[in-house]
């Protein structure tokens, strides 16, 4: 929570700075969040665009990914960007106790992603992380 305020925060006084009114922040935030499957390799082009994306965050040898279980062969790669969340939530001692540090796998988390998407048609579409939110565990396979 104090990070979405120090975040909103943060916004504000660059608006204020800028004079910019902030519409087009605004709109982002109310993204509905799309789905990793939309980016298969053979996917095209995707030019660098603010985007949401929901999936589960999976802890890869690189770094930190975001897949879906409709399409487990497509995944965004995640990147952190200076002043941005820790993806792996060991920043937190509350969601690394509920998703492990690092966050990623089994455990979950399943969240939504806001930040800078690129994608390049042959490569695995990317995102520098500005946000999290909307974290839960991972539903289990009975329903429960």
């Amino acid at each position: 929570m104090a990070i979405a305020k120090q975040a909103s925060l943060a916004i504000s006084s660059l608006l204020a700075i800028s004079g910019c009114s902030g519409d087009h922040i605004r709109s982002v935030a109310q993204l509905a969040p799309a789905s990793p499957c939309q980016y298969s390799i053979s996917s095209p082009t995707v030019a660098t665009q603010r985007s949401a994306l929901r999936g589960l965050l999976v802890v890869h040898s690189h770094g930190h990914i975001l897949t879906d279980a409709k399409c487990p062969d497509i995944s965004v790669i995640l990147f952190s960007v200076e002043g941005g969340p820790d993806i792996s939530l060991c920043d937190s001692d509350t969601l690394s106790r509920r998703f492990g540090c690092p966050a990623g796998g089994d455990k979950g988390p399943v969240l939504t992603v806001v930040g800078d998407l690129s994608h390049t048609t042959g490569m695995p579409a990317t995102m520098t992380v500005h946000e999290l939110k909307d974290l839960e565990d991972v539903p289990s396979a009975n329903g429960a």
